[in-house]
């Protein structure tokens, strides 16, 4: 590691070749794993910015209670666009993506960036471990939280969304990928990646609940790509990122978590904060 910036540059081990080209792609995701707990690390006990900002929970979290704070206007405001394509798509209208021969037996995944403020990463504690604190229950709802006293949240900092994306596309067959980027409006890092494959909304009490179910999965996906497992709230099945998917789907080292019915997850099939 860089003394001056946290930039992790190497790491010494003894458990598989130095040479990336003579290693298995577990050996190889092994070594990812060891880099990316690093990185969180530093992040933590050093104060450097080393993870991604979309890939930083600290900042997911503060995106999920941004969302669940909102009004359904406010959710139809930044995320109304979204909504709609996806049901347009589950209505067999697919003009609206930016690709030629769409085929709807292959992969579509709809992107939309979210920027919130304050700063995730200057709360103290972690942000992240504020908002398991309150909900200490995976099997606990809301209402099951609030009881009859206060909002637990009043307690913890406030987050709203500051800004959100034009949808983004990523189009994959399984051998190669194709990525439609929309102009984006703040020139910092965005705080949150929404990567959705063009499920139902409908089959959700609501968009928001939607929108902060999946982006708790993306705090599973980022802990076990550490190695580690995730906070017990987010040991929820369901999709997460993109990339998570494709390597649970591939790599024998994971659980198929993205599968919101599988039934040999190793967690409790009713987990989650909604």
């Amino acid at each position: 590691m860089h003394k001056d910036s946290g930039v992790i540059y190497a790491h010494e081990q003894d458990g598989y070749a130095d040479d990336p080209s003579k290693r298995t792609n577990e050996e190889t995701e092994h070594g990812n794993q060891a880099r990316r707990l690093s990185e969180w690390h530093v992040y933590r006990e050093r104060g450097y910015d080393t993870v991604t900002p979309f890939a930083n929970p600290d900042r997911i979290v503060a995106a999920i209670m941004a969302i669940l704070d909102m009004t359904a206007v406010e959710v139809e405001h930044f995320f109304g666009d979204l909504e709609a394509e996806l049901l347009r798509y589950q209505n067999g209208s697919y003009d609206h993506l930016p690709f030629e021969d769409v085929d709807p037996s292959e992969l579509y995944v709809y992107r939309q960036d979210i920027w919130v403020t304050p700063d995730p990463t200057e709360a103290e504690p972690p942000l992240l471990e504020q908002f398991c604190e309150y909900v200490e229950s995976p099997r606990q709802t809301l209402g099951e939280i609030l009881g009859d006293g206060p909002d637990p949240r009043d307690s913890l900092p406030a987050y709203e969304i500051e800004a959100v994306s034009d949808v983004h596309y990523l189009y994959s067959d399984g051998r190669s990928r194709e990525e439609r980027w929309a102009d984006q409006p703040l020139d910092r890092e965005p705080d949150a990646r929404i990567e959705m494959l063009a499920i139902d909304p409908d089959a959700f009490d609501s968009f928001a609940q939607l929108l902060a179910s999946h982006l708790g999965n993306q705090i599973r996906d980022r802990f076990l790509d550490m190695g580690l497992h995730p906070p017990k709230v987010f040991q929820t099945p369901g999709l997460g990122t993109h990339d998570a998917m494709i390597k649970q789907q591939l790599m024998p080292m994971y659980d198929r978590h993205f599968l919101a019915s599988e039934h040999d997850s190793p967690w409790d099939q009713n987990a989650g904060f909604l």
